[in-house]
């Protein structure tokens, strides 16, 4: 190569742009764009993560937006046929208030629905109808959630009078669909509730239930609900969150699943739930010294919120399952007697650990996480000031100058040598500039 085309040829980073992007890396780019998006829709909410993260999150709101999904799709017509799939994998009942909603979405991305969401904060049943109408013409969907305002606005579930023909109509419309629902999530539901939904489940295709239960439930049994849950022989991953000593008889019949659950996630909302609590729902899960009746034979996902009572005693219960993925998040933890009761549940982990290696022979590694885990979303380095950054800026530019004056004189003097070892010494900055540029 000649010295006098070698800054023409050199490949500078204002060149680098989305369009210049192989096509095989769209998709990836576009998903990775997604998963940020919903890290940060979870971060903006109070709920989860409490006012101050609310506020730090909202802080790089502007900085955001210009990489989230949306704006990628604004690149070029090429990168909105890349993002399209991910835009319409989930919808939600917000985005069907539209009475021509479903004539929109279905003759182009029916097929690329997978999740659908009632919205939680709904205030009629506008929307909600839409949706439900639009779910039978989405050949692909596999995951549906569903809140409060749809038993209370759209089946008409929580009133004490009789439902209307158009409720009676919505009611047919959701027993009918969910018999091919493959994951279901319902919020702050109640056993009158789950006594209507759960027999309608297909006792074969579902797969995952998440329950996140009423803590004001109502006065019904939860038989009929405990009942149906037994029924589900192809359930593979159960999770019961703001369990309570009346709502956890739900698991009386845990033995149902014993050949097929694979996670299964329990959150205690009820502080007295102590061992004696446990055992009572439990019944007759335990016989001679304590050891479990129920061998839960492929649970590898346990998970675990509550006190360290309630959080000791389940795990007792589930001492003879190969868990080799186990989470903790133990609630209102204060070390206040000795010795320390988190290290004895600890211990107690790790000694179940050793035993169910000698019982199989082989045990996999196990992965042990206790909640609140570092987040490096809001773990941020501290700043050091204005004066310091102005610094590092004037040096950094400084050598990139000196670089320009460098490659001017080796231009000038014809070193084809030191022009080469130059961009051999520049290739990992660049590099490295291309990726703080994304």
């Amino acid at each position: 190569m000649e010295p006098s085309t070698l800054r023409s040829t050199e490949v500078t980073p204002s060149s680098v742009t989305l369009a210049s992007l192989p096509t095989e890396l769209h998709s990836l780019i576009a998903r990775m764009c997604r998963d940020q998006d919903r890290q940060y829709k979870v971060r903006t909410s109070p709920e989860d993560f409490g006012i101050r993260h609310l506020e730090v999150a909202k802080a790089g709101a502007t900085d955001w937006d210009g990489r989230s999904l949306s704006a990628l799709s604004l690149s070029s017509r090429d990168w909105r046929t890349a993002t399209a799939p991910y835009f319409f994998e989930t919808i939600s009942s917000n985005s069907c208030d539209d009475a021509l909603f479903l004539f929109e979405i279905s003759p182009k991305y029916a097929s690329l629905v997978r999740h659908a969401l009632f919205d939680h904060h709904a205030t009629d049943s506008t929307g909600q109808a839409a949706l439900l109408r639009t779910l039978p013409f989405l050949p692909r969907l596999q995951s549906l959630a569903i809140t409060p305002p749809v038993f209370v606005h759209l089946l008409g579930l929580r009133s004490t009078s009789t439902p209307t023909a158009e409720q009676s109509v919505h009611q047919q419309g959701l027993r009918s669909l969910l018999r091919s629902i493959a994951e279901l999530s319902l919020v702050d539901v109640r056993k009158a509730e789950l006594a209507w939904i759960l027999p309608s489940l297909s006792r074969t295709a579902l797969r995952r239930l998440d329950l996140t239960l009423d803590l004001d439930s109502d006065d019904a049994s939860i038989q009929p609900a405990r009942t149906a849950l037994s029924k589900l022989k192809g359930l593979q991953h159960l999770s019961l969150r703001d369990l309570n000593v009346d709502m956890a008889g739900l698991l009386e019949d845990v033995e149902a699943f014993e050949f097929e659950l694979k996670s299964l996630e329990l959150g205690f909302y009820d502080r007295s739930f102590d061992a004696e609590a446990w055992t009572f729902v439990i019944g007759q899960a335990q016989h001679g010294e304590g050891t479990p009746r129920v061998r839960f034979e492929v649970l590898r996902d346990l998970r675990l919120e509550g006190t360290i009572t309630s959080i000791a005693t389940a795990i007792n219960l589930f001492s003879s399952s190969p868990i080799t993925t186990l989470s903790l998040r133990v609630l209102e933890y204060q070390n206040k007697t000795k010795p320390d009761p988190l290290d004895a549940l600890l211990a107690n982990i790790a000694k179940g650990r050793e035993m169910r290696r000698q019982v199989t022979a082989v045990i996999p590694q196990l992965d042990l996480s206790v909640e609140p885990r570092y987040d490096p979303f809001y773990h941020r380095p501290p700043n050091a000031g204005s004066v310091g950054l102005e610094r590092a800026c004037d040096a950094a530019t400084e050598t990139l100058k000196f670089g320009l004056d460098l490659s001017d004189h080796l231009l000038a003097t014809k070193d084809f040598d030191g022009a080469k070892a130059l961009i051999e010494l520049l290739l990992p900055l660049r590099g490295k500039m291309l990726r703080l540029k994304d």
